[in-house]
This record gives structure tokens, sequence and C-alpha cells, in this order.
């Protein structure tokens, strides 16, 4: 095979592997979108099958309340 007709196969190659990397990248943004979308249905205050404050219900926490948790995940030390 000579030059010229080795490019255009690898041309032709590469042309089709960038549509079907496009046309795969269109399908998983349309999923991605459907999927925010359910998302944010089911998360909406007063609708679907979720509430949004039941999801997110932790009050905030201070630092020594954070630190307080933190230090009783921990295991105690060893009295010997």
């Amino acid at each position: 095979m000579n030059g010229p007709n080795r490019y255009r196969l690898i041309v032709v190659s590469l042309e089709q592997a960038k549509a079907a990397a496009f046309h795969a990248t269109q399908r998983l943004k349309e999923a991605l979108t459907r999927r925010k979308l359910r998302f944010s249905s089911n998360c909406q205050n007063g609708s679907g099958s979720h509430f949004q404050r039941d999801i997110f219900f932790e009050k905030p926490r201070s630092k020594n309340d954070w630190l307080d948790l933190i230090s009783s995940w921990s295991p105690s030390p060893s009295t010997g």
C-alpha cells in the first residue's frame, strides 16, 4: 500500500473514532442532564418522594463540635 492510501485509511479511521467519541459524549451529557432533572424534582421542598430538608437535615456544627465528634471516633488509648 502506498503513502496516500495509507494516509487516507488512517484519516478515515480517525474521523470515525472522533464521530463515535462525539456521539458517546452527547449521550453521556444527555444522561447526566436527565439524572440532574430527576434528582432536582425529587429533592424539591414539599414535592417528590424525598424532601431536601430530610436529606440535608443535619444542623450546622461548630469547630468544637467537629473536634468532639472526631475524637469520639478515635480509639481510646490503652490504659496499660
